[in-house]
Protein backbone atom coordinates (compact mmCIF):
# COMPACT_ATOMS: atom_id res chain seq x y z
CA UNK A 1 0.00 0.00 0.00
CA UNK A 2 2.90 2.34 0.89
CA UNK A 3 4.48 1.54 -2.47
CA UNK A 4 1.35 2.70 -4.38
CA UNK A 5 1.29 5.78 -2.21
CA UNK A 6 4.40 6.99 -3.52
CA UNK A 7 3.59 5.48 -7.28
CA UNK A 8 0.16 7.40 -7.47
CA UNK A 9 1.43 11.26 -7.23
CA UNK A 10 4.81 9.93 -9.21
CA UNK A 11 2.92 8.63 -12.07
CA UNK A 12 0.26 11.93 -12.04
CA UNK A 13 3.02 14.45 -12.56
CA UNK A 14 4.10 12.39 -15.45
CA UNK A 15 0.80 12.28 -16.86
CA UNK A 16 -0.31 15.83 -15.82
CA UNK A 17 3.15 17.33 -17.81
CA UNK A 18 2.25 15.32 -21.17
CA UNK A 19 -2.03 16.44 -21.04
CA UNK A 20 -2.05 19.17 -23.62
CA UNK A 21 -5.54 19.85 -22.84
CA UNK A 22 -6.22 22.36 -19.89
CA UNK A 23 -9.75 21.11 -18.74
CA UNK A 24 -8.14 17.71 -19.11
CA UNK A 25 -5.08 18.01 -16.91
CA UNK A 26 -6.64 19.88 -14.49
CA UNK A 27 -9.50 17.05 -13.67
CA UNK A 28 -6.48 14.22 -14.45
CA UNK A 29 -4.30 16.48 -11.81
CA UNK A 30 -7.66 16.42 -9.18
CA UNK A 31 -8.43 12.90 -9.81
CA UNK A 32 -4.27 12.05 -8.74
CA UNK A 33 -4.11 14.35 -5.75
CA UNK A 34 -7.90 12.85 -4.61
CA UNK A 35 -5.62 8.86 -4.98
CA UNK A 36 -3.56 9.05 -1.92
CA UNK A 37 -5.70 11.05 -0.51
CA UNK A 38 -8.12 8.15 -0.35
CA UNK A 39 -5.39 5.92 0.28
CA UNK A 40 -4.27 7.38 3.01
CA UNK A 41 -7.10 7.87 5.09
CA UNK A 42 -8.17 3.71 4.43
CA UNK A 43 -4.31 3.56 6.18
CA UNK A 44 -5.77 5.67 9.26
CA UNK A 45 -8.20 3.29 9.62
CA UNK A 46 -6.13 0.61 8.94
CA UNK A 47 -3.42 0.92 11.33
CA UNK A 48 -3.26 -0.82 14.61
CA UNK A 49 -2.34 1.48 17.63
CA UNK A 50 -1.22 -1.19 20.06
CA UNK A 51 0.80 -2.81 17.64
CA UNK A 52 4.66 -1.78 18.37
CA UNK A 53 7.14 -1.11 15.55
CA UNK A 54 6.25 -0.31 12.30
CA UNK A 55 3.10 -1.52 10.23
CA UNK A 56 2.66 -1.89 6.20
CA UNK A 57 6.94 -2.62 5.87
CA UNK A 58 7.45 -3.17 2.48
CA UNK A 59 11.53 -4.14 1.92
CA UNK A 60 13.31 -5.07 -0.72
CA UNK A 61 17.40 -5.09 -1.67
CA UNK A 62 18.66 -1.75 -3.26
CA UNK A 63 22.08 -1.57 -3.53
CA UNK A 64 22.96 -4.75 -1.41
CA UNK A 65 26.77 -3.63 -2.00
CA UNK A 66 26.81 -1.39 0.04
CA UNK A 67 23.52 -1.88 2.55
CA UNK A 68 20.77 0.50 1.30
CA UNK A 69 17.30 -1.46 0.66
CA UNK A 70 13.72 0.20 -0.55
CA UNK A 71 12.34 -0.06 3.04
CA UNK A 72 9.26 1.79 3.98
CA UNK A 73 6.51 2.10 6.60
CA UNK A 74 4.35 3.24 9.19
CA UNK A 75 3.50 4.30 12.48
CA UNK A 76 1.73 6.69 14.47
CA UNK A 77 4.21 9.09 14.39
CA UNK A 78 4.65 9.00 10.51
CA UNK A 79 0.77 8.61 9.62
CA UNK A 80 -0.16 11.97 10.32
CA UNK A 81 2.00 13.48 8.58
CA UNK A 82 1.25 11.42 5.60
CA UNK A 83 -2.22 12.07 6.04
CA UNK A 84 -1.70 15.64 5.95
CA UNK A 85 0.67 16.00 3.11
CA UNK A 86 -2.42 14.15 0.86
CA UNK A 87 -4.79 15.67 2.34
CA UNK A 88 -3.21 19.46 1.79
CA UNK A 89 -2.02 18.70 -1.82
CA UNK A 90 -5.52 17.87 -2.83
CA UNK A 91 -6.98 21.23 -0.91
CA UNK A 92 -4.30 23.09 -2.76
CA UNK A 93 -5.50 21.69 -6.40
CA UNK A 94 -9.08 22.50 -5.88
CA UNK A 95 -8.18 26.19 -4.44
CA UNK A 96 -6.08 26.67 -7.36
CA UNK A 97 -8.14 26.59 -9.94
CA UNK A 98 -7.28 30.04 -11.73
CA UNK A 99 -4.84 30.46 -14.76
CA UNK A 100 -2.39 27.29 -13.32
CA UNK A 101 -0.52 25.56 -16.02
CA UNK A 102 0.00 22.04 -16.39
CA UNK A 103 3.87 22.18 -14.98
CA UNK A 104 2.58 23.46 -11.69
CA UNK A 105 0.33 20.52 -11.02
CA UNK A 106 3.12 18.47 -12.10
CA UNK A 107 5.48 20.04 -9.79
CA UNK A 108 3.20 20.05 -6.55
CA UNK A 109 2.90 16.33 -7.65
CA UNK A 110 6.22 15.55 -7.59
CA UNK A 111 6.54 17.40 -4.28
CA UNK A 112 3.63 15.49 -2.87
CA UNK A 113 5.73 12.11 -4.02
CA UNK A 114 9.02 13.36 -2.03
CA UNK A 115 7.30 14.40 1.12
CA UNK A 116 5.48 10.92 1.64
CA UNK A 117 8.90 9.37 1.08
CA UNK A 118 10.42 11.13 3.82
CA UNK A 119 7.71 10.16 6.14
CA UNK A 120 7.54 6.39 5.44
CA UNK A 121 11.26 6.03 4.72
CA UNK A 122 12.97 3.66 7.20
CA UNK A 123 16.27 3.50 5.13
CA UNK A 124 18.53 6.37 6.38
CA UNK A 125 19.65 6.69 2.52
CA UNK A 126 16.30 6.63 1.15
CA UNK A 127 15.36 9.29 3.47
CA UNK A 128 18.21 11.46 2.83
CA UNK A 129 17.22 11.50 -0.95
CA UNK A 130 13.65 11.65 -0.75
CA UNK A 131 14.89 14.92 1.90
CA UNK A 132 16.90 16.50 -0.91
CA UNK A 133 14.04 15.53 -3.75
CA UNK A 134 11.73 18.00 -2.02
CA UNK A 135 14.15 21.14 -2.43
CA UNK A 136 14.06 20.61 -6.83
CA UNK A 137 10.10 21.27 -7.12
CA UNK A 138 9.47 23.64 -3.60
CA UNK A 139 12.39 26.17 -5.41
CA UNK A 140 10.77 25.97 -9.08
CA UNK A 141 7.41 26.86 -7.93
CA UNK A 142 8.62 29.54 -5.39
CA UNK A 143 11.03 30.76 -8.54
CA UNK A 144 8.25 29.88 -11.46
CA UNK A 145 5.02 31.55 -9.89
CA UNK A 146 6.22 33.66 -6.90
CA UNK A 147 6.40 37.15 -5.95
CA UNK A 148 8.31 40.00 -7.05
CA UNK A 149 11.59 39.02 -5.09
CA UNK A 150 10.78 35.13 -6.16
CA UNK A 151 14.43 34.54 -7.12
CA UNK A 152 15.77 36.03 -4.32
CA UNK A 153 13.32 34.44 -2.04
CA UNK A 154 13.81 30.88 -4.03
CA UNK A 155 17.97 31.08 -4.12
CA UNK A 156 18.06 31.57 -0.34
CA UNK A 157 15.18 28.66 0.65
CA UNK A 158 17.33 26.35 -1.35
CA UNK A 159 21.19 27.13 -0.09
CA UNK A 160 19.46 27.56 3.86
CA UNK A 161 18.17 24.08 3.59
CA UNK A 162 20.30 22.39 1.11
CA UNK A 163 23.87 23.62 2.87
CA UNK A 164 22.15 22.31 6.71
CA UNK A 165 21.10 18.70 4.77
CA UNK A 166 25.11 18.40 3.87
CA UNK A 167 25.94 18.44 6.91
CA UNK A 168 22.97 16.15 7.81
CA UNK A 169 24.49 13.58 5.54
CA UNK A 170 27.92 13.78 7.62
CA UNK A 171 25.80 12.28 10.11
CA UNK A 172 24.03 9.82 8.22
CA UNK A 173 27.37 8.91 6.96
CA UNK A 174 28.46 8.66 10.70
CA UNK A 175 26.02 6.70 11.98
CA UNK A 176 26.50 4.37 8.46
CA UNK A 177 30.08 3.47 9.64
CA UNK A 178 29.90 3.38 13.17
CA UNK A 179 26.89 1.87 14.10
CA UNK A 180 25.04 0.21 11.48
CA UNK A 181 27.27 -2.64 10.76
CA UNK A 182 27.36 -0.81 7.16
CA UNK A 183 23.88 -0.73 6.72
CA UNK A 184 21.31 2.70 6.16
CA UNK A 185 18.67 0.26 8.00
CA UNK A 186 16.88 2.37 10.53
CA UNK A 187 16.03 -0.69 12.70
CA UNK A 188 19.41 -2.07 12.32
CA UNK A 189 20.89 1.20 13.54
CA UNK A 190 19.04 1.54 16.29
CA UNK A 191 20.32 -1.57 17.99
CA UNK A 192 23.85 -0.50 17.40
CA UNK A 193 23.72 3.50 17.87
CA UNK A 194 23.01 3.42 21.99
CA UNK A 195 26.31 1.51 22.15
CA UNK A 196 28.82 4.05 20.84
CA UNK A 197 30.44 6.10 22.68
CA UNK A 198 28.75 9.38 24.81
CA UNK A 199 31.24 12.01 22.34
CA UNK A 200 30.38 10.26 18.89
CA UNK A 201 26.80 10.12 19.64
CA UNK A 202 27.08 14.12 20.58
CA UNK A 203 28.88 14.75 17.59
CA UNK A 204 26.48 13.23 15.57
CA UNK A 205 23.34 14.54 16.90
CA UNK A 206 25.22 18.08 16.55
CA UNK A 207 25.01 17.55 12.39
CA UNK A 208 21.93 15.83 12.47
CA UNK A 209 20.27 18.46 14.53
CA UNK A 210 21.94 21.55 12.59
CA UNK A 211 20.46 20.15 9.37
CA UNK A 212 16.79 19.62 11.02
CA UNK A 213 16.38 22.77 12.98
CA UNK A 214 17.35 24.77 9.87
CA UNK A 215 14.54 23.22 8.02
CA UNK A 216 12.01 23.77 11.02
CA UNK A 217 13.02 26.42 11.11
CA UNK A 218 13.98 28.08 14.66
CA UNK A 219 16.05 31.33 15.43
CA UNK A 220 18.71 32.10 14.84
CA UNK A 221 18.49 29.91 11.39
CA UNK A 222 15.05 31.02 10.31
CA UNK A 223 15.87 33.72 8.06
CA UNK A 224 15.23 31.80 4.87
CA UNK A 225 11.38 31.43 6.15
CA UNK A 226 10.11 34.84 5.83
CA UNK A 227 11.34 35.59 2.62
CA UNK A 228 10.04 32.04 1.15
CA UNK A 229 6.65 32.32 2.28
CA UNK A 230 5.95 35.90 1.15
CA UNK A 231 7.14 35.46 -2.19
CA UNK A 232 6.05 31.98 -2.81
CA UNK A 233 2.25 30.86 -4.31
CA UNK A 234 -0.34 30.81 -2.04
CA UNK A 235 -0.15 26.68 -2.17
CA UNK A 236 3.60 26.52 -1.87
CA UNK A 237 3.19 28.36 1.25
CA UNK A 238 0.33 26.18 2.51
CA UNK A 239 2.48 23.21 1.91
CA UNK A 240 5.48 24.53 3.36
CA UNK A 241 4.13 25.81 5.74
CA UNK A 242 1.76 22.65 6.57
CA UNK A 243 4.22 20.37 6.12
CA UNK A 244 7.88 20.94 4.86
CA UNK A 245 8.59 22.54 8.37
CA UNK A 246 7.36 19.44 9.77
CA UNK A 247 9.97 17.56 8.47
CA UNK A 248 12.88 18.59 10.67
CA UNK A 249 10.71 17.74 13.46
CA UNK A 250 9.89 14.91 12.46
CA UNK A 251 13.52 13.94 11.33
CA UNK A 252 14.41 14.88 15.17
CA UNK A 253 11.86 12.31 16.85
CA UNK A 254 12.23 9.61 14.10
CA UNK A 255 16.35 9.92 13.84
CA UNK A 256 17.83 11.94 16.09
CA UNK A 257 16.30 11.08 19.21
CA UNK A 258 16.47 7.40 19.59
CA UNK A 259 19.45 6.70 17.36
CA UNK A 260 21.26 9.15 19.34
CA UNK A 261 20.36 9.10 23.58
CA UNK A 262 23.12 10.57 24.57
CA UNK A 263 23.39 13.50 22.35
CA UNK A 264 19.80 13.91 22.73
CA UNK A 265 20.38 14.21 26.36
CA UNK A 266 23.33 16.94 26.06
CA UNK A 267 21.37 18.93 23.50
CA UNK A 268 18.44 19.13 25.84
CA UNK A 269 18.79 22.37 27.39
CA UNK A 270 20.07 23.73 23.69
CA UNK A 271 16.73 22.70 21.92
CA UNK A 272 14.61 23.71 25.50
CA UNK A 273 16.47 27.48 24.96
CA UNK A 274 16.12 27.61 21.30
CA UNK A 275 12.51 26.56 21.37
CA UNK A 276 11.41 29.52 24.01
CA UNK A 277 13.51 32.06 22.22
CA UNK A 278 11.85 31.02 18.54
CA UNK A 279 8.21 31.20 20.96
CA UNK A 280 9.18 34.93 22.02
CA UNK A 281 11.10 36.23 18.23
CA UNK A 282 7.90 34.89 16.47
CA UNK A 283 5.41 36.38 18.49
CA UNK A 284 7.08 39.72 19.06
CA UNK A 285 8.35 40.04 15.31
CA UNK A 286 4.84 39.33 14.52
CA UNK A 287 3.50 42.55 16.39
CA UNK A 288 5.46 44.50 13.71
CA UNK A 289 3.86 43.14 10.64
CA UNK A 290 2.38 45.35 8.46
CA UNK A 291 2.01 42.48 5.89
CA UNK A 292 -1.06 39.47 6.42
CA UNK A 293 1.13 36.55 4.99
CA UNK A 294 4.43 37.81 6.70
CA UNK A 295 2.79 38.18 10.03
CA UNK A 296 1.08 34.27 9.31
CA UNK A 297 5.06 33.30 8.12
CA UNK A 298 6.62 34.80 11.29
CA UNK A 299 3.82 33.11 13.65
CA UNK A 300 4.92 29.52 12.18
CA UNK A 301 8.47 29.97 13.79
CA UNK A 302 6.39 30.73 17.26
CA UNK A 303 4.52 27.86 16.86
CA UNK A 304 7.33 25.41 15.54
CA UNK A 305 9.10 26.76 18.49
CA UNK A 306 6.57 25.38 21.17
CA UNK A 307 7.23 21.94 18.89
CA UNK A 308 10.40 21.86 19.69
CA UNK A 309 9.59 23.10 23.50
CA UNK A 310 8.22 19.26 23.72
CA UNK A 311 10.97 17.43 21.86
CA UNK A 312 13.18 19.31 24.22
CA UNK A 313 11.44 17.67 27.43
CA UNK A 314 12.77 14.06 26.13
CA UNK A 315 9.42 12.82 27.77
CA UNK A 316 6.16 10.88 26.21
CA UNK A 317 3.88 13.90 27.17
CA UNK A 318 6.02 16.17 25.57
CA UNK A 319 7.06 14.42 22.22
CA UNK A 320 3.40 13.30 21.81
CA UNK A 321 2.00 16.57 22.38
CA UNK A 322 5.21 18.08 19.76
CA UNK A 323 3.99 15.41 17.27
CA UNK A 324 0.10 16.26 17.59
CA UNK A 325 1.44 19.96 17.85
CA UNK A 326 3.10 19.26 14.28
CA UNK A 327 -0.55 18.55 12.81
CA UNK A 328 -2.82 20.80 13.95
CA UNK A 329 -0.18 23.57 12.75
CA UNK A 330 0.09 21.88 9.64
CA UNK A 331 -3.65 22.73 9.08
CA UNK A 332 -3.78 25.92 10.90
CA UNK A 333 -1.27 27.59 8.71
CA UNK A 334 -2.73 26.86 5.29
CA UNK A 335 -5.53 27.69 6.11
CA UNK A 336 -4.39 31.34 7.13
CA UNK A 337 -1.95 31.02 4.46
CA UNK A 338 -5.10 30.41 1.74
CA UNK A 339 -7.03 33.38 3.41
CA UNK A 340 -4.52 36.06 2.48
CA UNK A 341 -4.03 34.80 -0.82
CA UNK A 342 -7.41 34.79 -1.47
CA UNK A 343 -7.73 38.63 0.21
CA UNK A 344 -4.99 39.23 -2.01
CA UNK A 345 -7.16 37.94 -5.18
CA UNK A 346 -10.13 39.41 -3.63
CA UNK A 347 -9.06 43.43 -2.69
CA UNK A 348 -5.51 43.60 -4.42
CA UNK A 349 -3.32 44.22 -1.25
CA UNK A 350 -2.05 41.97 1.95
CA UNK A 351 -1.27 45.29 3.68
CA UNK A 352 -2.44 45.69 7.16
CA UNK A 353 -3.41 49.44 6.92
CA UNK A 354 -5.15 49.36 3.59
CA UNK A 355 -7.97 46.66 4.35
CA UNK A 356 -9.92 48.51 7.42
CA UNK A 357 -13.83 47.29 7.29
CA UNK A 358 -13.06 44.39 4.59
CA UNK A 359 -15.86 42.13 6.08
CA UNK A 360 -18.60 44.53 5.62
CA UNK A 361 -17.80 43.79 1.76
CA UNK A 362 -15.99 40.59 1.66
CA UNK A 363 -17.86 38.77 4.99
CA UNK A 364 -16.63 35.20 4.04
CA UNK A 365 -13.05 36.56 4.03
CA UNK A 366 -13.55 37.81 7.06
CA UNK A 367 -14.79 35.03 8.52
CA UNK A 368 -12.35 32.48 7.41
CA UNK A 369 -9.26 34.92 8.59
CA UNK A 370 -10.91 35.02 11.54
CA UNK A 371 -11.21 31.58 12.04
CA UNK A 372 -8.18 30.90 11.46
CA UNK A 373 -6.58 33.26 13.80
CA UNK A 374 -8.30 32.42 16.48
CA UNK A 375 -7.28 28.72 16.01
CA UNK A 376 -3.90 29.95 15.48
CA UNK A 377 -4.10 31.80 18.88
CA UNK A 378 -4.85 28.71 20.74
CA UNK A 379 -8.66 29.20 21.24
CA UNK A 380 -10.06 25.96 23.25
CA UNK A 381 -12.28 23.47 20.77
CA UNK A 382 -9.96 24.18 17.98
CA UNK A 383 -6.77 21.71 17.12
CA UNK A 384 -4.25 24.02 18.49
CA UNK A 385 -5.48 23.95 22.05
CA UNK A 386 -5.16 20.50 23.31
CA UNK A 387 -1.38 20.30 21.47
CA UNK A 388 -0.20 23.79 23.30
CA UNK A 389 -2.10 22.62 26.45
CA UNK A 390 -0.03 19.21 26.51
CA UNK A 391 2.95 20.58 25.72
CA UNK A 392 2.98 23.66 28.62
CA UNK A 393 2.11 20.86 31.07
CA UNK A 394 4.33 18.59 30.21
CA UNK A 395 7.17 21.49 30.39
CA UNK A 396 5.67 22.30 33.88
CA UNK A 397 6.31 18.91 34.91
CA UNK A 398 9.75 18.73 33.60
CA UNK A 399 11.55 22.49 34.37
CA UNK A 400 8.77 23.84 36.62
CA UNK A 401 7.67 27.39 36.82
CA UNK A 402 10.43 28.22 33.76
CA UNK A 403 7.09 27.31 32.48
CA UNK A 404 5.52 30.70 32.42
CA UNK A 405 8.01 32.34 29.81
CA UNK A 406 7.21 30.55 26.76
CA UNK A 407 3.25 30.38 28.69
CA UNK A 408 3.05 34.51 28.18
CA UNK A 409 3.43 34.45 24.57
CA UNK A 410 -0.11 32.72 24.32
CA UNK A 411 -1.20 36.73 25.58
CA UNK A 412 1.65 38.34 22.80
CA UNK A 413 0.23 35.91 19.83
CA UNK A 414 -3.55 36.81 21.25
CA UNK A 415 -2.15 40.48 21.12
CA UNK A 416 -0.97 40.68 17.44
CA UNK A 417 -3.84 38.09 15.82
CA UNK A 418 -6.75 39.97 17.51
CA UNK A 419 -4.50 43.68 16.50
CA UNK A 420 -4.48 42.69 12.97
CA UNK A 421 -8.29 41.55 12.55
CA UNK A 422 -9.34 44.87 14.18
CA UNK A 423 -6.90 47.36 11.89
CA UNK A 424 -7.73 45.06 8.81
CA UNK A 425 -11.17 43.16 8.75
CA UNK A 426 -13.14 45.38 11.48
CA UNK A 427 -13.29 49.25 12.03
CA UNK A 428 -13.96 51.59 9.21
CA UNK A 429 -14.42 50.81 5.59
CA UNK A 430 -11.07 51.62 3.46
CA UNK A 431 -11.08 52.58 0.30
CA UNK A 432 -8.99 49.25 -1.12
CA UNK A 433 -11.73 47.32 1.05
CA UNK A 434 -14.52 48.84 -0.43
CA UNK A 435 -13.84 47.85 -4.14
CA UNK A 436 -12.74 44.22 -2.89
CA UNK A 437 -14.57 41.22 -3.97
CA UNK A 438 -15.10 38.43 -1.67
CA UNK A 439 -13.36 34.97 -1.69
CA UNK A 440 -14.54 32.81 -4.56
CA UNK A 441 -16.47 29.34 -4.25
CA UNK A 442 -13.66 27.44 -5.59
CA UNK A 443 -11.62 29.22 -2.52
CA UNK A 444 -13.86 28.96 0.39
CA UNK A 445 -14.81 25.22 0.20
CA UNK A 446 -11.44 24.46 0.39
CA UNK A 447 -10.88 26.86 3.58
CA UNK A 448 -13.90 25.78 4.93
CA UNK A 449 -13.04 22.00 4.90
CA UNK A 450 -9.60 23.18 6.82
CA UNK A 451 -11.60 25.15 9.27
CA UNK A 452 -14.24 21.88 10.04
CA UNK A 453 -11.03 19.73 10.73
CA UNK A 454 -10.07 21.99 13.29
CA UNK A 455 -12.63 22.01 15.47
CA UNK A 456 -13.20 18.15 14.86
CA UNK A 457 -9.60 17.64 15.71
CA UNK A 458 -9.84 20.39 18.64
CA UNK A 459 -12.91 18.59 19.87
CA UNK A 460 -12.03 15.06 19.63
CA UNK A 461 -8.31 14.55 19.25
CA UNK A 462 -8.40 11.52 20.99
CA UNK A 463 -8.35 9.04 17.29
CA UNK A 464 -4.71 10.89 16.52
CA UNK A 465 -3.31 11.12 19.97
CA UNK A 466 -4.23 7.40 20.48
CA UNK A 467 -1.81 6.57 18.08
CA UNK A 468 0.69 9.41 18.37
CA UNK A 469 1.24 7.68 22.37
CA UNK A 470 1.54 4.78 21.63
CA UNK A 471 4.24 4.95 18.68
CA UNK A 472 6.24 7.74 20.92
CA UNK A 473 5.70 4.98 23.66
CA UNK A 474 7.01 1.53 21.32
CA UNK A 475 9.49 3.31 19.00
CA UNK A 476 11.28 6.68 20.96
CA UNK A 477 10.79 6.31 24.35
CA UNK A 478 12.94 2.52 24.48
CA UNK A 479 15.94 4.17 22.18
CA UNK A 480 15.99 6.79 24.81
CA UNK A 481 16.18 4.37 27.67
CA UNK A 482 12.55 5.68 28.62
CA UNK A 483 9.36 3.75 29.89
CA UNK A 484 6.22 5.63 29.48
CA UNK A 485 7.29 8.99 31.02
CA UNK A 486 4.51 11.56 32.56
Amino acid sequence: MLSWLLLVPLVGSLIVWAVRDERTMRLVALAFAFGPFALATALAFLLDPGRAGYQFLEQQTWIPAIGISYKVGLDGISLPMVWLTTLLTFLVFLYSRDSRTRSYFALFLLLEFALLGVFVALDLFLFYVFWELVLVPMYLLIHGWGGPRRAYAAIKFFVYTFSASVIMLVGIMALYFGAGAHSFDLERIAAGAPQTSQLFQVLVFAALFLGFVVKMPQVPFHTWLPDAHVEAPTGGSALLAGVLLKMGSYGLIRVALPLLPEGARFFGPIMLVMGILSILYGALVCLAQQDLKRLVAYSSISHMGVVLLGIALLSQAGLASAIFMMFAHGLISPLLFMATGAIQHGAGTREIAQLGGLALRAPQAGFILTAGALASLGLPGMAQFPAEFGVFLAAYLGVGLWVLVPILTIVLTAGYYLWALERSIFGKLSPIAEQAQDVRAYEFWPMIALVALIILFGLWPGPWLGAINAAVLNNVLPGLGLGGTP
